[in-house]
């Protein structure tokens, strides 16, 4: 099961789309909701959780992984650093960033 960020929802809607025309709904399927189905998926016991996303929520799946003593795997993440701004002066471009960059623009749970 995988319940991607609400905050993503046309990426949610092509990965359930991509999904179903794959798996069997028994064997795999794509939950979206918000906050509201991501705790009643937190009450349910599951083998193995994977989560990808915000500190303070990837809390909140380590307690309940605890509570079921199941594996977790936490990624943390969080919206993506801004690029940084074009410098027009050649050797300030030639300078390497030192601006860290995170490819994970939401969060997803995998169950």
């Amino acid at each position: 099961m995988l319940k991607p960020s609400e905050s993503a929802s046309k990426t949610a809607r092509l990965i359930a789309k991509i999904i179903s025309s794959v798996f069997d709904a028994k064997h795999f399927t794509v939950v979206r909701g918000g906050p509201e189905i991501g705790s009643a998926l937190l009450r349910e016991k599951f083998d193995n959780r994977f989560y990808t996303g915000s500190e303070r929520i990837g809390r909140l799946y380590a307690e309940a992984a605890s509570k079921c003593i199941a594996p977790i795997t936490l990624e943390p993440g969080g919206p993506p650093l801004s690029p940084p701004p074009l410098q027009s002066a050649p050797r300030a471009a030639s300078r390497p960033s030192r601006q860290k960059q995170s490819t994970s623009s939401s969060s997803q749970s995998i169950y």
